[in-house]
């Protein structure tokens, strides 16, 4: 067989190759994923193009449900064991979208992370209905071990309020700024845009655990309730309440 017979016959096989991988069907990522905290179904498209009809995020601290779920998967991402990915997720109002780069067995890396959520998401963690929208526009999110390390860009909750004993009340509009003095320790300096309960402070967030460090002013008469659900978190004085609590963000496994 001459040399250049060889070469074409190479050449055929590595596009053939080629050809094979780039049509592999969305349903291996499952199987790929492993014993990952993203469960899909009711794949359709690509490995590296395609989307789920269902996404679930489950985390120690509760199920986070994601919707349809598309995703672009970089091939050249995974010669390096780093692979990168593009996603977006909707759920009614409910939206997601990021870029995700995996670096080891427990270390994610997120960018241009744009999301927007309902307030009432969180009573998956806490035991208070809260309302509102909770939008947030992260350039960059690092996570080890399903807790944050590093971040820098802003939350904002908009229309905030929680159902009391009596029906919805309303609360205000918050900004949170998110930034890292370095790697593990991360700090929200929180201000208000609008509201009759005016807060200002910071939340800390430092190997895991948590620190909050905040004062709230009520503008005018306070309502019972409000009063009454502040007593139990926050130490009043002349002016308003301080609000200090620490703790761990997720307990010891």
């Amino acid at each position: 067989m001459s040399r250049d017979r060889r070469w074409l016959l190479l050449l055929a096989g590595v596009l053939l190759l080629a050809a094979v991988l780039w049509t592999i069907p969305a349903r291996v990522l499952p199987w790929l994923l492993g014993d990952q905290p993203l469960k899909l179904s009711g794949l359709s498209g690509t490995l590296w193009r395609g989307e789920a009809a269902r996404a679930v995020l489950v985390l120690p601290s509760g199920t986070l449900h994601l919707g349809a779920l598309r995703w672009r998967l970089e091939p050249a991402s995974l010669f390096t064991f780093s692979p990168r990915i593009a996603v977006d997720s909707q759920w009614g109002q409910q939206h997601l979208a990021m870029r995700v780069r995996r670096s080891g067995s427990a270390r994610y890396s997120l960018r241009d992370v744009s999301a927007s959520v309902d307030a009432r998401l969180a009573q998956q963690w806490i035991p208070v209905e809260l309302r509102g929208r909770v939008d947030a526009q992260l350039a960059r999110l690092d996570v080890v071990d399903d807790i944050p390390v590093a971040v820098h860009g802003t939350l904002t909750w908009q229309g905030a309020g929680w159902f009391g004993p009596s029906g919805p009340r309303a609360l205000g509009s918050y900004l949170a700024q998110l930034s890292t003095a370095q790697e593990g320790s991360i700090v929200a300096t929180v201000s208000t845009l609008a509201g009759a309960l005016r807060a200002a402070g910071t939340v800390t967030l430092d190997a895991g655990r948590y620190a909050v460090d905040a004062r709230l002013d009520p503008q005018g008469p306070v309502d019972p309730e409000l009063e009454q659900a502040l007593s139990l978190v926050a130490v009043p004085d002349e002016n308003g309440y301080l609000l200090r609590l620490n703790g761990a963000l997720v307990p010891p496994r």
